[in-house]
């Protein structure tokens, strides 16, 4: 039998989303914070994963008894209660970069390709790097 997942809500996630749409209007200010939310798996084990979290949105008619339109989640508590902040806020950062303002409800996938901003301006590795300016204490220069 499949293991049921117990998620923890991010509030942290969600407060640094409002601190950086708040500093960065040019970039995000088409994103509504109400409508971002996120989460830990916290009782499944510890695997080599790819991608530092998963998102998606729901569809119609889904999304008509919603709160949320997208959904954040990490599949383990270290991937991101064992990160330092400058990361965290990173991650927070390619969340947002990935929700297009031309494509309401729709979500950018998580690869080099797409992601291409967060490796031009943060460098490979970006979200394992500690050593990365933190957005929300430095003006960052998006490099598109």
């Amino acid at each position: 039998m499949q293991m049921i997942p117990d998620f923890e809500k991010l509030d942290e996630w969600e407060d640094i989303a409002k601190k950086l749409v708040d500093k960065y209007p040019e970039r995000y200010g088409h994103i509504e914070c109400n409508k971002l939310v996120a989460y830990i798996i916290t009782n499944k084990e510890k695997t080599d994963i790819a991608r530092p979290y998963e998102m998606q949105t729901d569809k119609l008619p889904m999304r008509l008894s919603n709160q949320y339109d997208y959904f954040i989640w990490f599949k383990h508590p270290e991937e991101w209660h064992e990160k330092t902040d400058n990361i965290k806020v990173a991650l927070v950062l390619s969340a947002l970069d990935r929700i297009d303002p031309d494509k309401p409800y729709g979500v950018g996938p998580l690869d080099y390709r797409d992601q291409s901003l967060m490796l031009r301006t943060f460098g490979y590795g970006w979200a394992y790097n500690e050593k990365i300016p933190n957005a929300l204490e430095n003006d960052i220069v998006f490099k598109d």
